[in-house]
């Protein structure tokens, strides 16, 4: 059996990550941030430490038959430059640089993301060798962790997963289009054109565990191939529209209308709603960074690599997942409670 530790392992990917590993045979160990956010984890029986990774020691010797490390946690919807490096990169180099001190390195995989590509310029989709031109904050961040971690290929046996936009079980953000569809409505921004690569946690669960046994690993020093990185994601693009759609369909026949917001007014609710979050010191997804995503096009990445190398396909057909997220929504009382919250 494998021990596999997890930082981020509170949070929505982590959560499915967790799962999966148990069910793959092998044993997750969680390193969250904070003790609140270990309670859940500890219910399930799990090993679970409690720290700050940025300022910790633990990994600078051989810790706990770890042989592998799956690195969730970072900063996703960013307000400053400064503190998403000082978490993204920094922590991660720092992580990295610790674990390739051991005797015997562990597996290390980052998962990091479709924004350090960039959008694509083309319908096939960007895929790992093209030029990455980050949008954002978050993106500039993950493609800047990225870099640390080629430096220190030598070292430590790293791949690097860049998956699109994720959806499934404890995903909180997809509960907004529910929450909207359920009365009959969905609110694109900017344009109804722009397609996106999605992903559902389990799949995405599954292509990590993949790679972890199975995968190539960065190689230092020029490499036009790009190896040891993946793009992981269903292979067919959608647009905000059809995504809509598909949860209309899952929640029972219903005519939805799809209402697009022009590029200043997108700019100005996510400047509100910016400030909004910063006053309050609370993350909001809609944020300035996350509009410089949005406004920038098309989001689609080829997978190829992962699907030639290590024959990942994902499960179902994404209008089956959104299918499925519709039933644990349901299971876990979360829908009555959008209803309720619009009223």
């Amino acid at each position: 059996m494998t021990r596999i530790l997890v930082t981020g392992a509170s949070g929505f990917l982590g959560r499915n990550l967790v799962e999966a590993i148990i069910q793959s045979g092998h044993e997750p160990v969680a390193w969250v941030h904070r003790e609140a956010s270990a309670n859940d984890l500890r219910e399930l029986g799990l090993e679970v430490h409690v720290g700050d990774l940025s300022a910790t020691d633990a990994f600078r010797k051989p810790w706990l038959g770890v042989s592998t490390v799956v690195h969730l946690a970072g900063v996703v919807a960013p307000y400053s430059r400064t503190s998403t490096f000082r978490v993204n990169v920094d922590t991660t180099r720092r992580l990295a640089e610790d674990l390739g001190g051991w005797n015997s390195p562990p597996r290390f995989l980052y998962v990091s993301s479709l924004a350090a590509v960039g959008p694509s310029p083309t319908d096939s989709g960007v895929r790992e060798q093209h030029q990455c031109i980050p949008t954002s904050i978050y993106g500039q961040s993950k493609l800047a962790a990225e870099a640390a971690l080629k430096m220190l290929a030598d070292r430590l046996p790293v791949s690097v997963i860049r998956p699109p936009g994720v959806i499934g079980n404890w995903d909180r953000n997809l509960l907004e289009v529910y929450r909207l569809v359920r009365w009959g409505w969905n609110v694109v921004g900017i344009s109804k054109e722009f397609r996106y690569s999605f992903i559902h946690a389990e799949d995405l669960c599954r292509g990590i565990l993949s790679i972890a046994q199975h995968g190539e690993s960065l190689r230092g020093g020029e490499d036009p191939e790009v190896a040891g990185i993946y793009h992981v994601a269903d292979p067919d693009p959608i647009t905000m529209v059809q995504l809509a759609d598909m949860v209309a369909a899952s929640l029972g026949p219903a005519r939805v209308r799809h209402l697009r917001l022009p590029r200043p007014v997108c700019w100005g609710l996510a400047g509100i709603s910016d400030a909004f979050g910063r006053f309050l010191g609370v993350r909001t997804f809609l944020n300035l960074d996350k509009m410089r995503e949005a406004a920038a096009g098309s989001w689609v990445c080829d997978t190829t690599r992962v699907q030639q190398q290590l024959d990942f396909r994902v499960g179902a057909t994404l209008a089956q997942r959104i299918r499925e997220v519709t039933h644990w929504y349901q299971g876990q009382g979360w829908l009555p409670n959008v209803r309720e919250n619009a009223t």
